[in-house]
């Protein structure tokens, strides 16, 4: 099965009763991990309200993982280290889960360069993580289809714009001649 379809099949399955348990759990335990749970969920229903609701969680959520993260982690981000006792050991692949999922919801929205941005820096930390390349390959001929289209649009728009002058020219002229 491609990347394409294991997209497509996940976006196809009912996920409401699964998001309403995983609500409860973020709403009672808190946490990480149930959140980040729950942001797949939201992504994968595809559902455009859920979409915006797991960016607006994982936009919280970076920040606060991006002070728990390794030096490693952090010099591959370009971001200032944290002291040792501050790191969390879980924070690293948190980090990582944070931004394929920012980077699909993205993509889910047809946000595509910003999708692109997301699996570039999540591959400049984990360079063999192949849902981001899959993800950004997927994007980037996404970016293009809809870089033609626009391209298309705006060909069209030109033409009427001609045509409509050619039209009012040819009215005015024939308008002198009587």
């Amino acid at each position: 099965m491609s990347f394409a379809e294991q997209i497509r099949m996940e976006s196809e399955m009912d996920w409401s009763e699964q998001i309403d348990v995983q609500r409860e759990q973020v709403r009672t335990v808190g946490g990480v991990e149930p959140s980040l749970n729950l942001c797949m969920m939201l992504i994968n229903q595809g559902k455009p309200d859920g979409v915006d609701e797991a960016l607006q969680t994982l936009e919280r959520l970076i920040p606060k993982l991006a002070r728990l993260i390794s030096e490693e982690c952090a010099d591959k981000l370009r971001v200032p280290a944290n002291s040792p006792q501050e790191v969390d050991p879980k924070a690293d692949n948190q980090l990582l889960q944070c931004l394929y999922f920012v980077s699909l919801a993205n993509y889910k929205q047809g946000s595509f360069e910003k999708c692109i941005a997301s699996c570039d820096k999540l591959l400049r930390l984990l360079p063999t993580h192949h849902q981001a390349t899959g993800l950004k390959s997927l994007a980037e001929e996404g970016l293009e289809k809809q870089q033609i289209k626009e391209g298309a649009q705006l060909a069209t728009g030109l033409l009427l714009t001609g045509l409509g002058a050619l039209g009012i020219g040819l009215l005015l002229k024939g308008k002198k001649s009587l």
